[in-house]
């Protein structure tokens, strides 16, 4: 019995093969291209070739755990480099804008990216394995500033002592954002509530939202909002703000009513207020002198207030109509109270 053999793309015995014959019912094959065709085998028993025979061959499917790694921004010029390549495998590097950037001193694993102009570009990655399989890995860069955010919303009027919450549409190429208030403002890590100045906390002044404080003083002024990234800040938008009747939310004082030690009655009141220790705190141990301080709502002190044995009077009958605060220092503790004189 022989075997006659039709093959393409492999080598036998170090030589190309194509049609052979062989006594044998198997055969070495090493491939010589990607892909190499099926193998094909007639049988021929007595002279007479039987049914064929074949190996239906297909490549896997490619798939690679190679990245690209550098900067998501770009101001001049940056290395980047792939990682995870395979043995046997090669990379040819490419941009999806020639007009903005440029590549030089690329090798197999990584290049050089410049900057010419301004905007977003793709950086392709083609990688190239032993079987002639191709695979893409890219990665997204952004040249030179961020861009002008695409909105900016939050009132154009606002309450002094008042909360706000000011939003940016988002800044293309921006890795934080930098938020500018009607001057003076300040940068704070905990709201004063009693402040004069805009302020805004520290560990939120880079996100593309933002809460304020806008102060008593009345300063009118911009909002001001900008994309920034490792190429310094881009384009502004802003909002002009002054200060009304309408626009944020008067904040919640320190320690909540829920959580105070004392009682305030009548509130609101045009006469007497009386301050008095809360019934669920009266066994606790006594001090004989708690202080206190009432305050407008612009932070001006009307008076200190002194509570002997946890009672005290206040006359707020020659104060003018508004909301007022009262500060009561017990120890080391704070509580505040807000007094309504109408």
């Amino acid at each position: 019995m022989t075997y006659n053999w039709s093959v393409s793309g492999w080598l036998k015995d170090g030589v190309p093969a194509g049609s052979f014959t062989t006594t044998t019912n198997s055969v070495t094959l090493v491939p010589s291209s990607y892909p190499p065709s099926s193998v094909y085998v007639w049988p021929v028993l007595n002279g007479v070739t039987q049914t064929q025979r074949y190996s239906a061959l297909s490549l896997a499917s490619f798939t690679s755990l190679a990245s690209i790694s550098g900067n998501n921004s770009l101001c001049t010029n940056a290395t980047y480099s792939i990682t995870g390549l395979q043995a046997g495998q090669t990379v040819a590097w490419s941009l999806s804008d020639t007009n903005i950037a440029t590549l030089n001193n690329t090798t197999n694993t990584q290049t050089t990216l410049t900057r010419v102009g301004n905007g977003q570009v793709t950086l392709i990655a083609t990688i190239t394995n032993n079987c002639g399989q191709t695979i893409q890995k890219t990665k997204t860069i952004y040249l030179g500033l961020p861009s002008l955010p695409t909105k900016l919303t939050g009132p154009s009027s606002v309450t002094s002592g008042a909360l706000v919450n000011y939003q940016s549409g988002g800044s293309i190429g921006a890795t934080s954002y930098e938020w500018w208030l009607p001057f003076p403002y300040e940068t704070v890590n905990a709201f004063d509530y009693f402040g004069q100045n805009w302020q805004k906390l520290t560990d939120a002044s880079s996100s593309s939202s933002i809460r304020v404080f806008t102060g008593y003083a009345g300063n009118s002024g911009l909002i001001q909002v900008m994309g920034k990234n490792e190429c310094g800040c881009g384009g502004v938008k802003t909002i002009s703000v002054s200060h009304g009747s309408s626009g944020g939310a008067i904040p919640r004082m320190a320690n909540p009513a829920k959580n105070n030690k004392y009682k305030i009655y009548p509130n609101p009141s045009d006469d007497m207020v009386f301050v008095d220790l809360k019934e669920e705190d009266n066994n606790r141990q006594k001090t004989t002198i708690i202080t206190g301080e009432l305050f407008d709502i612009i932070g001006y002190s009307k008076g200190k207030v002194q509570i002997i044995d946890d009672k005290a009077v206040i006359n707020v009958g020659g104060l003018p109509k508004g909301i007022y605060i009262l500060k009561i220092s017990i120890d080391s503790e704070t509580e505040s109270h807000q007094i309504v004189v109408q």
